[in-house]
């Protein structure tokens, strides 16, 4: 059995009991926990995010136009080509037009790009709220047993990544604060900035939910699925 160290007087425990207090707070194993909790203690009660007014307002704007409906209704669905008179777009195509510029010159060279603007964004649009619905029914199921403050962490970091990658979106533009249609890639990049606002506006209302109660961030999450699924039935 270990000895029990011996002191001749009551400071001199108190200070050995010091310096190792201080030897442990040193220890890379003991500060990182620290850090960690800290982290967490941080985001457990950070208040819910002001979404910045001009985000608003690109996530207002309309992604395409009810003359349209019919194609974004099927891509909606799950549709995967877009067959115009002009051109033919596949999968492949329509996921290239999805992000950051340069977008494929065999498309934005079209001379006929803004006759053909109308049905490609309702295509555009329904793809991308197609594949936002099914991660969204995926994270109902996959963080049903996430710890809370963590889902918090997590809801946090996808805000920041998605203003991060908005701004990038906006640099491509010729204002880096205002949508612009002067070229097909302008027009691309403008509904692209559009689609990443309404994810930035949608994640800052998950957050909020999510402040309140994980009963809360369940219930708008479905709440927006039935309200994005509603599209295909009226």
């Amino acid at each position: 059995m270990g000895r029990r160290a011996k002191y001749l007087t009551l400071e001199a425990k108190k200070e050995a009991h010091r310096v190792q207090r201080r030897e442990l707070k040193r220890r890379p194993s003991t500060a990182h926990a620290r850090q960690e909790e800290n982290r967490r203690y941080y985001y457990k009660k950070k208040p819910p995010p002001i979404v910045p007014g001009e985000v608003v307002r690109h996530a207002s704007l309309p992604l395409s136009w009810t003359d349209w409906r019919s194609i974004f209704v099927r891509f909606l669905q799950g549709e995967d080509m877009l067959v115009l008179d002009e051109v033919e777009l596949e999968l492949e195509d329509i996921v290239s037009l999805v992000g950051y510029p340069p977008y494929p010159a065999h498309l934005t060279n079209l001379e006929c790009f803004d006759n053909i603007w109308g049905p490609i964004s309702a295509a555009l649009h329904g793809r991308m709220t197609w594949e936002y619905v099914g991660e969204i029914n995926e994270k109902i199921t996959s963080r049903s047993r996430t710890p809370d403050v963590d889902l918090r962490i997590e809801l946090w970091a996808e805000y920041a990544e998605l203003l991060e990658r908005r701004q990038i979106l906006m640099s491509y533009l010729p204002n880096s604060h205002s949508l612009c249609y002067r070229t097909p890639s302008d027009t691309l990049t403008s509904l692209n900035v559009m689609w990443l606002s309404r994810l930035i506006v949608y994640t800052a209302e998950d957050i909020e939910a999510m402040s309140r109660s994980r009963n809360d961030l369940i219930r708008i999450w479905i709440d927006r699925i039935w309200d994005l699924e509603y599209e295909k039935r009226v």
